[in-house]
């Protein structure tokens, strides 16, 4: 099967268009693809025009057996109506919430026009299953040869008690703030910028970093989850029934522990207290924290059943898996 991955990045590690090329290559596809924001081109109604026909004459000579595309906010209906009426079998992977609510410029104009949709959450797999029956549940995952432990559990110095990685805002500020008592790693957009609090801009490690675009950003994200006893995880509201983030699958494959919000479902994917801990609200969280800290052997334990679940189930390959399975049958 020939696939061609439309995605806004260049399909090199280790960003998310490598991840589910590198998943499809292992199912025994065929891949190409193509970059739906090349030289930013999409952030403009003419220029976003004359990509989306670069995009449709370049597909159509390919004449691929799938085309694959993640997320795909700017790609226009017409792009997708004139794929199909070639014969090529299209699907879109839903990463984020798909109608805006969260973030406007996140909308998918072209959601109604694919053959198949993917979404990350069950939420939104029904609400188009309703329009489209080809709607399925798939959700994110890990890439071993990625995301992997770098530093064995017996060799790691745990400098920290806590870290978090992701964007400033002010909620998080204040959320952080209440636990400044530990000894706190931050690191991620706006941070050194907008923090106000004089005991969390100690905690500011380096400068942000992408783990999606660059290698060296990737491997220093891990070696920080590595010197940090517990990783803390926090979902998104647009996370509503299954719909676990990259981080929690991220974290799980390079065998270091966190501690996630719990997010309906999530036992399904991983079993609480066994292979993930979650909490339900701040003060079971602050519980946990305190007795995560002083249990190290758990925290060890728990890891290394998720690592194990992760590698067995959770993984691009196993994703990919399920979508040439679904296009090869109908």
């Amino acid at each position: 099967m020939h696939v061609h991955i439309i995605t806004a990045d260049n399909c090199r590690p280790p960003s998310y268009g490598f991840k589910y090329a590198r998943g499809f290559l292992q199912n025994g596809c065929t891949v190409t693809h193509s970059n739906y924001r090349y030289l930013q081109l999409h952030r403009t109604s003419l220029t976003n025009k004359l990509l989306n026909k670069h995009l449709l004459s370049r597909v159509t000579k390919l004449a691929p057996d799938l085309v694959f595309v993640l997320k795909g906010e700017t790609i226009l209906p017409e792009t997708i109506k004139k794929l199909n009426a070639e014969g090529i079998p299209t699907a879109v992977q839903v990463l984020d919430e798909y109608t805006g609510i969260y973030y406007p410029s996140g909308r998918i104009q072209a959601i109604n026009e694919y053959e198949y949709t993917f979404s990350f959450d069950k939420q939104y797999a029904r609400q188009l299953k309703k329009t489209n029956k080809n709607s399925y549940y798939l959700p994110v995952a890990a890439d071993e040869t990625l995301h992997k432990e770098l530093i064995p559990w017996e060799q790691r110095e745990e400098k920290y008690d806590l870290s978090f990685f992701g964007t400033y805002w002010k909620e998080r500020e204040d959320a952080l703030t209440k636990l400044s008592h530990y000894k706190l790693a931050i690191n991620g957009n706006n941070w050194t910028k907008k923090c106000q609090v004089p005991t969390l801009k100690k905690s500011i490690i380096g400068k942000p970093l992408d783990a999606s675009k660059t290698m060296a950003d990737l491997n220093k994200s891990i070696l920080l989850a590595h010197a940090t006893k517990i990783n803390m995880n926090n979902h998104h509201a647009q996370s509503i029934d299954e719909g676990l983030n990259y981080r929690l699958y991220e974290l799980a494959s390079t065998n270091s522990f966190q501690l996630t919000n719990h997010v309906k479902g999530i036992q399904h994917q991983y079993i609480p207290k066994k292979e993930i801990v979650t909490y339900h609200d701040e003060e079971e969280f602050k519980e946990k924290v305190a007795y995560y800290l002083e249990h190290p052997e758990e925290r060890q334990r728990i890891s290394e059943r998720g690592h194990k679940r992760t590698l067995r189930e959770h993984l691009y390959k196993h994703r990919t898996k399920k979508v040439v399975g679904i296009v090869r049958k109908k």
